[in-house]
């Protein structure tokens, strides 16, 4: 939900707070995404971050980097800094999630990991329709900046959710 309420509504939030300084409002669209590919690539290294930090911090780094995205461009869409880096943190977490998913459904579901890699995809599919849908209704009824923080709100419950849950593992490990 998340990612597509990003992407539907990041540009539109710049320009209606008065744009990145020195570019015309139509070029603003490519700035995000530029930086949300880029960064991006960062995807490509998820197996070997994986690998050395686990999967549950890992997950508590990109729903936090998700959450993290979402309130720069709800409270700075007007500063340079503030943009890039929403687009990018949000490029990669975004990546690095759809990675998460390929090699978990493999886990998750040995034998059967086309199943379960399709299942997850479905459900992004739905949140891919549904979160622009509820997004843009809160946009209208509260603005831009709430929206954006509430969509914030189930990436930021995820990595507190996995940060807890680290904190129990390390806590019972004697």
């Amino acid at each position: 939900m998340t990612n597509a309420i990003f992407l539907s509504f990041a540009a539109d939030r710049v320009v209606g707070a008065g744009g990145l300084p020195g570019l015309p409002d139509e070029v603003a669209s490519v700035v995000i995404f530029l930086a949300y590919g880029i960064f991006g690539v960062l995807g490509l290294a998820t197996g070997r971050i994986e690998a050395r930090i686990g999967l549950a911090p890992l997950l508590c780094l990109i729903f936090a980097a998700a959450a993290l995205s979402l309130m720069l461009i709800a409270i700075a869409p007007t500063s340079w800094i503030a943009v890039i880096a929403a687009s990018g943190l949000h490029g990669a977490a975004v990546m690095m999630v759809s990675a998460v998913f390929s090699f978990w459904s493999v886990r998750l579901f040995p034998g059967r990991s086309t199943l379960g890699f399709t299942a997850a995809l479905l459900c992004m599919a739905a949140g891919s329709v549904l979160g622009p849908a509820l997004a843009g209704l809160l946009a209208a009824a509260q603005g831009p900046l709430v929206m954006f923080l509430a969509a914030a709100t189930p990436s930021i419950a995820t990595a507190l959710w996995f940060g807890a849950r680290l904190k129990r593992i390390q806590t019972s490990v004697p």
